[in-house]
């Protein structure tokens, strides 16, 4: 559910979002060997402000138990190619701001997460180990470098 790729982010959350988040909030209730990671928090935060206070604290709860888990953290996922370290590192704040005032810091991610960039750079990587981070997932790489990676 890319904010803004095909449909509007509104369109988006009101069609799939917040039917995905409600579902795994409650799948991971039922079975505590379930586990999950959210990455974009523009589509969370919507989420959050409609719950009620059982579900928040249920959230509360399956983030504490490391049920649910924030996974970079930012608004958005950028378009690493063709986003400046300003605009990345503005959208990452954005979204780490919302997570440590509703959460703690405890909820600020570790891991970055990026399978769906458009295109990457280094300037990723820079960020996130500026930001503390311990490790990052990519997804779409060359063949080649896949072939490599392999060996």
């Amino acid at each position: 559910c890319d904010p803004g790729w095909i449909k509007t982010f509104d369109d988006y959350f009101q069609t799939q979002t917040k039917h995905i988040l409600t579902t795994v909030v409650q799948s991971l209730a039922r079975d505590p060997r379930r586990k999950f990671i959210w990455a974009e928090i523009s589509y969370f935060e919507w989420w959050w402000k409609e719950q009620d206070e059982a579900t928040q604290r249920l959230t509360r709860k399956l983030m504490s138990d490391g049920q649910l888990e924030f996974v970079t953290g930012g608004w958005v996922m950028p378009d690493e190619a063709n986003s400046q370290l300003y605009a990345m590192e503005i959208q990452l704040q954005e979204g780490h701001d919302f997570i440590r005032e509703t959460f703690g810091a405890d909820a600020i991610p570790k891991y970055g997460w990026s399978i769906d960039p458009f295109g990457y750079s280094p300037t990723m990587a820079y960020l996130l180990k500026k930001y503390g981070f311990e490790a990052m997932l990519i997804q779409r790489v060359h063949y080649v470098v896949k072939k490599e990676l392999a060996k």
